[in-house]
């Protein structure tokens, strides 16, 4: 018998918190009223290992039983054999298996987890011509297997066996119960047996190479192609973001199979049965189990969370053209989603069932695109520009059954939706419909349309400006003399995700900065932050944009490039001007693969650096660029440092070319706005984020003098004061302009400021956006006008 204890319900616990804590994935249950009070068995779909490490938790969570399972005989052996006895598993052979699995279902102890599939099916194929067959490792296909229903059914036999021998034979009765160690009829529970079938969806699948499968191969060489794909696979559903969906369908009361009269009479006869006895009865029997699976299958794959992958790819296998348009792509899938949402027999993602509100239709693109690129990557279609090629569509006979769900994504995504015909049927009539129709049909959501901003034409609906597009498509005119000059201040974006790296490119500080993102500011800084920071700026319009550093994590190459494609949505070199900061400089990087990138946006306006051998911070920075009649100079503190200090340096060469830049606007009459990242007032941060030469700057801008000083690093909001021969001058630090914050005062936050000429002097009013998080978006959080030194 398997001593079940309660270090499973541990494990699987602390599986699901490193799941959602650990990775970007998210876990959620639907249909719980569908557990039965009864004696369960679990029947769930098998797609990934996810399944084997999490179920087993969640079940003995919703119906407060233990859960357990059978396993390959392969892996009961040393410290893993004994791991998998504890948290409840048994041998497949285990000569007592059966014994033991009908003994816990009479007496109810435990629930049973039963993957009716036998193994996982990678590529979700589970009907052919009509039949239920299951694509084989080797090539060969298969009906699913029976256990489950046979159990259940071996189960309700022996129960209601034991309740009929109770008042009929007593002495048979008790050799009944010592078959399955029972000591008493008490011990058999009374509720009935039932077959639960369980699907898991998840959304999306992706597949790409990640860190875990560098890591692995890193530690084990020639690795199997099997393992490989699976943590291609599952490694970039984890680090990437997916939605794992367990949803309960209707309990199947095994009771009612066993009405057949043969059957009755093998339950009521006289004769001594043991669980190995062949029983009259058994060729019936196992066509009942037969027949239960298949509808076990069958509700399996009908409890599907349908998403928006599975509405874009039957559109686009059934689009009977061979060229269509991103924009008539998407009229098709959006009224398929409005279609669809309404049928309440199927299962829907929850972003089918949201508001469409005023940015929904960017994230429905987003998401389109992204499936557009996996099904490029399938090998179905080619996109040039706007206008998706079809080619012929491979069948899932190409691909070797291991690595399809990296190969061939496409179709694992239409093989997981073939059971829902009144959806599939009518994601064909929308694929078919000409173009002008379904345009026609769009005119009918016309309001919710003109919140999404569509805008049509002779050519229907018009595309939406694609993510990697420029924000600020004009340079706004400038301000003269006597007019307004709008700056947008923003800090620490943390643009990144650091997971596509080398293993070599962690064997230094990398490796504690990386443990730091995973357990901390991976969760704190998120992508729905920046999106609504975009729109904000979209509506703010600002007339420049400057960031003070930190718009990496580990300062990755990979990181830069991905720095460099959104500071392209957000706006031209012109119109946004950077500084790095310490997690842009963490370690020493070759400049032609990182600062050269971002080049553009941090030179000064009358220099431009080549690629040359020379280019690097310390002759980039100070920066000066002249906008109207401000000045915003920059100033470098970034620089490699130890293990867990962050501290910044200036140096002597730039300070002394500081000094001219300064002395000279000041003379031109500019109002100059110094950036840095590193806060130069004392006691602003700890010692280990402090700038080493702090007393060094402000003695420069003491003698010299300026008007503003910008700068991030403490995620917080932080003002103070430096003297100089004018006055006192404000130095002003923004928080993180992308972090989630736990806490109210580190939530993301940053700086618009008005500048305006005061007779011989300058006004300033400063205004904070600060993101809510119930509202999802940025909204005004205070303002305040500043006391600036007068010109001397």
């Amino acid at each position: 018998m398997a001593d079940f204890s309660p270090f499973a319900i541990s494990l699987g616990r602390l599986g699901i918190k490193a799941l959602e804590r650990f990775s970007k994935a998210s876990v959620h249950v639907h249909g719980t009223e569908n557990i039965p009070d009864g004696v369960t068995i679990f029947a769930v779909n098998h797609f990934t290992r996810l399944e084997t490490l999490l179920l087993f938790s969640e079940f003995h969570r919703l119906t407060g039983k233990p859960v357990m399972s059978l396993a390959h005989h392969g892996l009961f052996t040393g410290v893993l054999g004994a791991v998998l006895e504890k948290v409840g598993a048994v041998s497949t052979k285990d000569p007592n298996r059966y014994k033991i699995i009908i003994r816990s279902l009479l007496t109810g102890d435990h629930s049973w987890l039963i993957f009716p599939e036998g193994a996982m099916v990678k590529d979700k194929k589970i009907i052919e011509n009509g039949e239920l067959l299951i694509n084989g490792a080797e090539g060969t296909q298969r009906p699913p297997q029976t256990g489950a229903a046979a159990l259940a059914l071996r189960a309700e036999f022996y129960r209601q066996r034991i309740r009929h021998l109770q008042h009929t034979d007593a002495a048979l009765l008790r050799q009944q119960l010592d078959f399955f160690d029972l000591t008493s009829i008490e011990q058999v529970c009374e509720q009935e047996t039932f077959l639960v079938p369980v699907n898991v969806s998840y959304y999306p699948i992706r597949s790409r190479q990640n860190g875990f499968e560098k890591l692995a191969s890193y530690l084990v060489k020639d690795l199997p192609e099997r393992a490989l794909e699976e943590l291609r696979t599952e490694g970039t559903m984890l680090l990437s973001g997916v939605d794992m969906d367990i949803s309960f369908g209707k309990p199947l009361d095994v009771k009612q199979w066993l009405e057949k009269p043969s059957i009755r009479e093998d339950i009521v006869t006289p004769n001594r049965i043991s669980p190995k006895q062949v029983l009259p009865s058994r060729p019936l029997m196992r066509r009942i189990a037969k027949e239960l699976t298949k509808e076990v299958m069958t509700s399996i794959y009908r409890n599907t969370m349908v998403n928006y992958d599975h509405l874009a790819g039957y559109i686009l296998k059934y689009y009977p053209g061979q060229c269509l348009s991103f924009s008539d792509l998407a009229e098709r899938v959006y009224l398929a989603a409005e279609m669809a949402s309404q049928m309440k027999s199927i299962r829907f993602h929850p972003a089918l069932h949201q508001d469409r509100n005023g940015h929904f239709w960017g994230q429905f693109q987003h998401k389109l695109a992204d499936f557009l690129q996996t099904a490029q990557k399938s090998g179905v279609v080619e996109i040039v520009g706007d206008t998706i090629h079809k080619k012929k569509l491979k069948t899932i006979k190409s691909f070797n059954f291991h690595t399809i769900r990296s190969e061939n994504p496409f179709q694992v995504i239409l093989n997981e939706v073939e059971f829902l015909r009144p959806l599939t049927r009518r994601l064909r009539r929308i694929a078919w419909y000409p173009r002008w129709l379904n345009q026609l049909r769009l005119k009918g959501h016309s309001s919710r349309l003109s919140q999404l901003k569509f805008a049509t034409d002779n050519n229907g609906l018009k595309r939406v400006e694609s993510s990697v597009s420029p924000r600020f498509r004009v340079l706004p005119k400038l301000s003269d003399l006597n007019g307004t000059f709008k700056l947008a201040h923003l800090s620490d974006l943390h643009l990144t995700s650091p997971n596509d790296f080398r293993v070599q490119e962690l064997l230094n500080k990398r490796a504690y900065g990386y443990l730091s993102w995973r357990l901390r500011r991976r969760a704190e800084h998120g992508s729905e932050v920046l999106e609504a920071l975009l729109r904000d700026l979209e509506f703010i319009k600002p007339d420049h944009i400057v960031i003070t550093g930190d718009l990496t994590h580990l300062s990755l190459p990979r990181e830069f490039q991905e720095v460099e494609q959104w500071l392209q949505s957000l706006g031209a070199p012109s119109q946004v001007t950077i500084i790095p900061g310490n997690h842009d400089a963490y370690v020493n990087t070759a400049w032609d693969q990182t600062f050269a990138l971002w080049k553009d946006y941090m030179a000064s306006d009358a220099a431009h650096l080549d690629n040359g051998s020379d280019a690097n911070l310390q002759t980039t920075f100070p920066s000066l660029r002249v906008r109207g009649k401000t000045a915003l100079i920059g100033v470098s503190s970034a620089r490699p440092t130890a293990p867990f200090l962050a501290v910044g340096t200036i140096g002597q060469a730039q300070l002394h070319k500081l000094e001219k830049i300064l002395e000279e606007t000041g003379r031109q009459g500019l109002f100059r706005v110094v950036l840095i990242h590193h806060p130069p007032g004392p006691n602003t941060v700890s010692w280990r984020k402090r700038l080493l030469d702090g007393e060094a700057f402000r003695s420069v801008l003491a003698r010299y003098g300026a008007e503003l000083v910008l700068h991030g690093h403490a995620h917080r909001s932080a003002m103070s004061e430096l003297e100089t021969v004018a006055g006192s001058l404000p130095s002003i630090g923004v928080p993180s302009a992308s972090s989630l914050g736990r806490n109210p005062w580190r939530r993301a936050r940053y700086h618009i400021y008005q500048l305006s000429r005061d007779g011989n002097g300058w006004r300033v009013e400063l205004s904070e956006r600060g993101y809510s998080v119930s509202e999802d978006r940025f909204i005004a959080d205070g303002e305040k006008q500043l006391t600036l030194p007068r010109p001397v």
